[in-house]
């Protein structure tokens, strides 16, 4: 969004691609990781270790896709210490590349970025990435109620 800091706290929810939307973080169709998506979880998980004032909310690894709810939370005063959310982004994607992609593209140039500005956006985005992967595979999800 133009002329908006990406550095002040903020929910954001990302969805980054594969590289011609390659299914590679899927061992099958029931939601089981390969090995390059439990990779993926890795880096994700320890993005907070990485990035002072990160904290991840929700994801979900899809076998061509990944979705994150992430809050930067800067306190008063901080703002200049958080990190902007294209660098989250961008460490992310290339910590990945680097452990699984053996000099090959693994990641889309760009991803979608959208600010979670309300509650009601918040529970719609959660139920969105809770389900998503029910949505488009036989997987049961009964337990993410």
């Amino acid at each position: 969004m133009a002329g908006f800091d990406y550095t002040k706290a903020a929910l954001y929810f990302i969805t980054i691609c594969t590289e011609h939307r390659r299914k590679i973080f899927w061992a099958g169709e029931d939601g089981t990781l390969s090995k390059a998506g439990t990779v993926v979880r890795q880096e994700i998980l320890e993005l907070p270790d990485r990035f002072a004032y990160t904290e991840i909310e929700r994801y979900a690894i899809l076998p061509d896709h990944v979705h994150l709810m992430i809050a930067l939370t800067p306190q008063s005063g901080d703002e200049g210490k958080a990190p902007n959310i294209r660098n989250v982004v961008g460490s992310l994607k290339a910590r990945v590349s680097g452990k699984i992609g053996n000099g090959k593209t693994v990641w889309q140039k760009s991803f979608y970025d959208h600010i979670i500005r309300n509650e009601k956006d918040y529970q719609e985005i959660s139920k969105y990435i809770a389900y998503n992967p029910c949505k488009h595979y036989e997987i049961d999800c009964r337990d993410e109620l």
